[in-house]
């Protein structure tokens, strides 16, 4: 998508769309993880809370499904 010399994507403005959201959030608008996404998170479980739509605010770890990798390691 970033590639400039024939866009894949018809769209006039992408461009600067890419430049926007570069300088808006950085170099990855779109983090993975819960570590990167932490802040996030915590805002989301904090409302959540305040608005009734859960009981009680909860460690974001219980949000997730534990993982394990094909070296059997465990992981969020």
């Amino acid at each position: 998508m970033r590639y400039r010399g024939t866009l894949r994507y018809m769209l006039p403005w992408m461009t600067a769309d890419l430049d926007e959201i570069d300088e808006v959030f950085g170099d990855d608008p779109w983090p993975y993880g819960i570590e990167a996404n932490r802040p996030t998170l915590e805002a989301l479980v904090t409302y959540l809370a305040e608005q009734s739509v859960i009981a009680a605010p909860m460690p974001i770890e219980e949000l997730f499904v534990p993982t394990f990798s094909s070296t059997g390691e465990h992981s969020l």
